[in-house]
């Protein structure tokens, strides 16, 4: 079937009139009442157009209401032979409907204006040979693009067509810069449609309401949020140091149906959505309770209080039952640039409650730690996983320390892994009378620029 393609290439405005195209099909006219004795067959399957530019593979006929309109491709016919592929189609046609099958082709001339293309033709028809759209990321009626430098001067074009061509799309923006602030909310920019970034979106049965623009959310993680969540159970006690808006503490509660989330977010912003996010999901707020903190701080202040808290009120209930109760804890990062820079502050975790070292034998204590491996070079995959075992081990200072899953989520990009790592705190590490000065952490970190380059170098080689 013939495109717009060549006929469009290389521009960066956006001109509605010129998406105009006279196509030319050749077809066969059948009987409609033998319409579904031939759909099936390989030559119409093979050789008929695709449905779409406002156009079927089979149409009503014009001048009679008795026949239908078999439209085939022009390349698919050639491909084989344009003759003998018209003969091949027509003995087909006859084995199975006998004499009233057509003998000759028509032609069919159609004009499609821009308003029948689809995005994909448009998209294939404004971009030069070698450059390619690879797609993009919805959130609500929001379209989220992360374009590369060679792609950026079309990228107005792209972003009308996309508003233009899918109605759910109110909005268009791209990625313009790394996510670099404290917040980690990336800048981006209008390409199309009206600036309203407040928006609502589904993950994994569960609704979420954002403000795309001040607070952090990336669709592609959906299935790392539910992987986590899966660990938990109704005894589960989840302290989720780096929040957001909820993706791991909503299900795990609406879900799992876990004993207790506490959820800490350094943006006000993301937790006052997890805080609209619990109602809009029907959830108990008892179930959660929230923080806005560094996640320095709250590893080191909030996480021992309430793990005490709740430790000693287990053990009065397991006093009066002589029964170990299944509490089981979790402490999520999901920080990849940072997540390993606040492993230290769990040395000396309990270090003022020692009396709950017997509590502390009998109950887990998971941490699953997300982040980031880069490779200065091509390496195979096992190269990434020991160096995600090698960071972990390196920056708790424990060379042999059991880590129960070493898990590869996804390429982020060329020579970057995305790991998670989930291992049992170490009960001499938790219990250290030595503890690290969260100052001095945040101040590193600041000094660093919080980036995950600097972050990412300091990945220790194995060979």
């Amino acid at each position: 079937m013939e495109t717009l393609k060549f006929a469009l290439q290389g521009m960066t405005k956006l001109d509605r009139s010129k998406f105009v195209k006279t196509l030319r099909m050749p077809y066969l006219k059948v009987p409609a009442q033998s319409v579904g004795k031939i759909v099936g067959l390989p030559s119409i399957l093979n050789n008929t157009i695709k449905k779409e530019e406002g156009l079927k593979p089979i149409m009503d006929s014009a001048d009679n209401k008795n026949e239908k309109l078999v439209l085939f491709n022009y390349d698919k016919l050639r491909q084989n032979g344009e003759e003998t592929t018209r003969s091949k189609i027509v003995t087909e046609l006859k084995a199975v409907i006998g004499d009233e099958a057509p003998s000759e082709f028509g032609t069919l001339e159609k004009e499609v204006m821009y308003e029948k293309w689809s995005v994909a033709s448009c998209l294939k028809a404004v971009l030069p040979p070698g450059l390619e759209f690879k797609g993009f990321s919805q959130i609500g009626h929001i379209a989220h693009l992360n374009l590369k430098e060679e792609i950026l001067p079309y990228r107005f074009v792209i972003g009308e067509l996309i508003h233009d061509k899918l109605p759910n799309v109110k909005t268009v923006v791209n990625k313009t810069d790394k996510i670099n602030n404290e917040f980690r909310v990336f800048d981006m920019e209008l390409l199309a449609g009206e600036p309203k970034y407040e928006t609502e979106t589904a993950e994994n049965g569960l609704r979420y309401k954002m403000d795309f623009s001040k607070v952090f959310w990336n669709p592609r993680l959906s299935n790392i949020h539910e992987r986590i969540v899966k660990k938990f159970d109704k005894d589960s006690v989840v302290f989720d140091i780096t929040s957001g808006i909820g993706p791991f503490v909503l299900p795990a509660v609406k879900q799992r149906n876990i004993r207790k989330a506490f959820a800490n977010d350094l943006n006000p912003l993301s937790i006052d959505y997890l805080k609209e996010n619990i109602k809009l999901n029907k959830i108990s707020v008892d179930k959660i309770e929230t923080f806005v903190m560094d996640a320095a701080d709250f590893i080191r202040d909030v996480i021992p209080e309430q793990y005490s808290k709740i430790a000693e009120s287990d053990e009065k209930e397991l006093a009066c039952n002589n029964e170990i109760s299944g509490i089981n804890f979790h402490a999520i990062m999901n920080l990849p640039a940072l997540s390993l820079t606040f492993l230290p502050i769990f040395r000396g975790l309990l270090r003022h409650h020692s009396k709950l070292r017997a509590y502390f034998q009998s109950h887990p204590f998971w941490i699953h730690c997300h982040f980031f491996v880069k490779a200065s070079a091509d390496e195979e995959d096992e190269w990434y996983r020991n160096n995600a075992e090698c960071f972990v081990r390196d920056t708790v200072k424990i060379p042999d320390m059991i880590l129960q899953d070493v898990h590869y989520l996804r390429i982020v990009a060329p020579r970057k892994q995305m790991y998670c790592v989930s291992f049992q705190l170490p009960e001499e590490y938790a219990f250290s009378t030595e503890s690290v000065n969260t100052t001095e952490i945040n101040n590193k970190r600041k000094l660093d620029g919080d980036s995950e380059s600097n972050e990412l170098s300091k990945v220790a080689k194995v060979s």
